[in-house]
């Protein structure tokens, strides 16, 4: 499922055009955004996530012969207004949307932000083991349907597909981030011996990937150990944040002791770094991922 949702209510108008090959006439009327979604089928082939906050063009050709009224040809043509800058945030899950509102409220008010949700690549992630030609496609997809829609920058705030968003990089110019790249630097420079925890083995393997980068760039030696917090995840697909977050911690006691550093892989985990009774630093991607996106998205405008 694909969802869209703004900081600020969208001022898009969408332009219908109307023409008749053998009786050249045309029509055109405007609609309001929510007026537009209402005439959309829920099943249409348009998804709302490809809806940027700008004019929308929609040319439809009709071509009739006598009484019958055939459609040639429909398109849609999405034209970014100048100057419309956004940061657009790529989610594979609805519960995301709100700690990144409020980390924008608070760090970025003046900067609008798109929440882009679509549970399905994180569904296809999981189920293919996070690689597949077909994936790197719709990533890609998504993220460059941003970009036509407007978006000065890309953060992906899932770790499953964050090696997938970098596969999307060299087809832009804008800046395609992934939300636990300055996790991992911290992580490296935190410790040597290194606890990497998630609640999906689609997010482990590639956090761990990106921490050995960090180590690779920053000259540093350093021991992984991998934690599974495999128990949480049915609290969280419940939407139960409370049972999700003790879960994590059940499974992070045995390992405090014996690091220097522990990595909470996923954004959504973030709620269970102010419960472990620890002196050792819990390091979650949500604040530094969004700091260091601001960062570049004022550099970009």
């Amino acid at each position: 499922m694909i969802q869209l949702h703004e900081r600020t209510e969208s001022e898009l108008n969408i332009h219908r055009s109307v023409g008749r090959a053998k009786n050249p006439a045309s029509l055109t009327t405007t609609w309001t955004l929510p007026t537009f979604f209402d005439a959309v089928n829920a099943n249409s082939a348009v998804p709302k996530a490809l809806v940027p906050r700008c004019p929308i063009r929609v040319r439809i050709s009709f071509a009739s012969s006598w009484k019958v009224l055939c459609v040639l040809e429909v398109a849609l043509d999405f034209e970014p207004i100048v100057g419309a800058h956004k940061l657009t945030l790529l989610h594979t899950a609805a519960a995301n949307v709100a700690p990144f509102e409020t980390l924008g409220q608070e760090l970025a008010p003046d900067i609008p932000l798109q929440h882009v949700v679509d549970d399905s690549l994180l569904s296809e992630a999981r189920e293919r083991g996070g690689v597949t030609p077909y994936l790197n496609r719709r990533v890609t997809t998504a993220v460059l349907n941003a970009i036509d829609g407007g978006a000065k920058a890309v953060l992906c705030t899932c770790s499953s597909i964050g090696p997938r968003v970098e596969v999307a990089r060299p087809f832009t110019d804008r800046p395609v981030m992934r939300v636990d790249d300055p996790m991992a630097e911290e992580t490296v420079q935190a410790g040597s011996r290194i606890a990497v925890a998630a609640t999906l083995q689609s997010t482990l393997v590639p956090t761990i990937e990106i921490v050995k980068r960090a180590a690779e760039r920053n000259d540093k030696q350093i021991e992984l150990i991998e934690i599974l917090c495999d128990s949480a995840w049915a609290a969280f697909a419940a939407g139960n944040q409370d049972g999700y977050n003790n879960e994590i911690v059940k499974s992070l006691e045995p390992a405090a002791a014996d690091v220097d550093v522990i990595v909470l892989a996923q954004a959504s985990m973030a709620g269970a770094a102010d419960r472990l009774n620890s002196d050792i630093p819990l390091l979650t991607s949500p604040r530094s991922g969004f700091q260091a996106a601001i960062a570049t998205f004022r550099a970009t405008i």
